[in-house]
């Protein structure tokens, strides 16, 4: 199982996020940046990964509704992909 640590300190920004997501997912080519290419991107995923988000309170400081948006996205892709496995720390 693949660990990836998130951490809400560092997603300053809708942007900054993204890119960390991409690049922590290891997502590779062409990514959408945004909630719903993310959601595509891991319920696709075929190999058990769990994602751990560290200092939800900062990422909700930083980006607002959009931090409740993108752990709703995260805790959804979870529930349609038994690979997937999501915490927040």
């Amino acid at each position: 199982m693949r660990l990836v640590k998130l951490n809400g300190k560092l997603m300053t920004s809708k942007e900054t996020a993204h890119a960390i997501l991409q690049e922590q997912l290891r997502i590779e080519g062409y990514f959408g940046h945004n909630l719903d290419a993310l959601y595509d991107v891991l319920t696709a995923q075929k190999q058990d990964m769990e994602i751990m988000l560290f200092y939800k309170s900062d990422l909700e400081t930083n980006l607002g509704r959009y931090a409740e948006l993108l752990i709703s996205t995260l805790k959804e892709a979870a529930v349609s992909n038994t690979h997937i496995a999501f915490k927040i720390i």
